[in-house]
């Protein structure tokens, strides 16, 4: 089975939430597909981006 498991933003980055890596690691060797993508990283990582800071 394909599962995607998202965390949402509006989270402090410097308390990682570990409920994804978790799930992950019973889900891939019980012979799941597993994508997990954490919105936050990537919101924080697009703000403190070069591109986006020069605009602000």
């Amino acid at each position: 089975m394909k599962i995607l498991l998202l965390f949402p933003p509006d989270w402090l980055p410097s308390e990682p939430y570990l409920s994804l890596p978790a799930l992950t690691s019973v889900l891939r060797p019980a012979g799941h597909k597993v994508i997990q993508k954490d919105i936050n990283v990537e919101m924080y990582d697009m703000f403190f981006s070069r591109t986006f800071l020069e605009h602000v």
